[in-house]
């Protein structure tokens, strides 16, 4: 196949007829090629922002930044099996079962964000809105286009299922959905229960085990075992919060030494003599009570200096503190200029 010819098959797929009308005269013209390669371009990132605006994933932490370290058992061999998206080719389903907190929504919204960016169409939805929104509608032709909704995207991934326990009808709804995607298109869920619990999640309903039955068939199954690592990640907020509390910030530091830097200072003398300090601190910290010795450098000016005294100044108490939003250094005579 020649160049000009491939051309024209790729001014086909993009249904550019009126190209095509005038194929003659556009390939003399010498820009075809460049034409063509802006037209797939732009509408391969529109398909692309259009499929993630449809498919509700939200905000997730990259695979990069996953703890492998952290859950007890994890088949990584298995995940990034699930990551190259073979399954999909074979329209089979795959299922993370673990307790809370140890990444399977993480995980699954990381598999759902790679079939985006590989072209395919992806739906993100828990089982609590995914079911209460079907089992809300009244009207079997409006549950019919819903079903459809939800049967058509190459992958579909049901977060939480186990969470919440649900009715007969809940259970019966999922069912027809699982139905039809069996064996056309592929469903992703993850739940904190086994098998052989979801009976409670579905107490009563006559089609929890054929709905099981359908959704492991050709499954991938993946188990993570460990702790949380939500509850890991607010104990190290606690401790540094602790750590910082008592040995205080970075920033906290720095200030700590510059006054004492500013208290180390040689004092000045005026001319009775009298030795006199200026020292103005604004702090990012809470109350703290320092000591002023006043001289003739006293804020209320010369005619309200305070003399030294048998040798020794008086001695001023400060507030220094955070107030109505900034810092000020108040005092007896309100704020430090």
């Amino acid at each position: 196949m020649s160049n000009l010819e491939a051309l024209h098959v790729r001014a086909k797929a993009l249904n550019l007829h009126g190209l095509l009308a005038h194929w003659g005269e556009a390939a003399a013209a010498g820009w075809l090629a460049t034409l063509i390669d802006w037209e797939e371009q732009e509408r391969t990132r529109r398909s692309l922002e259009r499929r993630l605006r449809a498919a509700h994933i939200g905000r997730f932490k990259p695979l990069c930044d996953f703890d492998w370290t952290w859950p007890k058992r994890c088949d990584r061999s298995a995940f990034e099996a699930l990551m190259a998206l073979d399954f999909l080719k074979d329209a089979t389903n795959a299922i993370l079962v673990g307790p809370n907190g140890v990444g399977k929504s993480t995980l699954a919204r990381n598999i759902a964000h790679q079939a985006l960016i590989h072209g395919h169409t992806v739906l993100f939805t828990s089982a609590g809105q995914l079911l209460g929104e079907l089992a809300a509608l009244d009207s079997d032709s409006a549950l019919r286009r819903r079903l459809r909704h939800y049967a058509g995207p190459r992958l579909l991934v049901i977060d939480e299922v186990g969470y919440l326990s649900y009715s007969n009808r809940h259970a019966d709804l999922l069912f027809e959905l699982v139905s039809r995607r069996y064996e056309h298109n592929s469903t992703l869920v993850t739940t904190n229960r086994p098998f052989a619990e979801w009976r409670e999640v579905f107490p009563n309903a006559a089609c929890v085990v054929s709905l099981v039955d359908r959704l492991v068939h050709n499954a991938e199954v993946l188990a993570i075992e460990g702790e949380s690592y939500r509850l890991k990640e607010a104990q190290e907020r606690a401790e540094q919060r602790a750590r910082h509390d008592t040995e205080g910030g970075p920033g906290e530091q720095a200030e700590r030494q510059s006054v004492k830097g500013a208290f180390r200072e040689k004092p000045r003398f005026d001319r009775h003599g009298v030795p006199r300090f200026a020292v103005a601190c604004k702090m990012n910290t809470d109350l703290r009570w320092f000591a002023l010795a006043g001289g003739s450098d006293d804020p209320r000016g010369s005619a309200g200096a305070t003399p030294w005294r048998q040798g020794r100044p008086r001695v001023v108490g400060w507030w220094v503190g955070r107030r109505a939003g900034r810092d000020d250094l108040a005092g007896p005579w309100g704020r430090w200029p």
